[in-house]
């Protein structure tokens, strides 16, 4: 069974809730979601200019989006944890440098 079902079968709010976890996972990779009908209609979101041409929309399978929705959460994460450790980096190097300064200026 399908994540939509699932939801549907809880209740409209979490429905919506579900549709809304992945407009927001979508998002994050720069797609748009625009229809749930017989899958999973997607569209970039750099091509719309006000309204969606429909050569722009592409379709994605529920059984697909059940095998590519795990990898995208997964890439999220991993960039969320690139991120974090290019700011531990950087506050070294900072704190590296600040030390540095402060030798050179105790040895004069």
């Amino acid at each position: 069974m399908n994540r939509y079902r699932m939801a549907a079968a809880r209740g409209r709010s979490s429905l919506e809730e579900a549709v809304q976890e992945d407009q927001d996972l979508l998002g994050e990779f720069g797609l748009g979601l625009t229809s749930l009908e017989g899958g999973l209609r997607l569209v970039f979101l750099a091509r719309v200019r006000g309204k969606i041409n429909p050569w722009d929309v592409n379709h994605l399978s529920l059984k697909m989006w059940g095998w590519v929705r795990p990898l995208l959460i997964e890439l999220r994460d991993l960039r969320a944890y690139k991120a974090e450790m290019e700011r531990e980096v950087a506050e070294a190097q900072a704190l590296i440098a600040a030390e540095q300064v402060e030798g050179a200026v105790a040895a004069r």
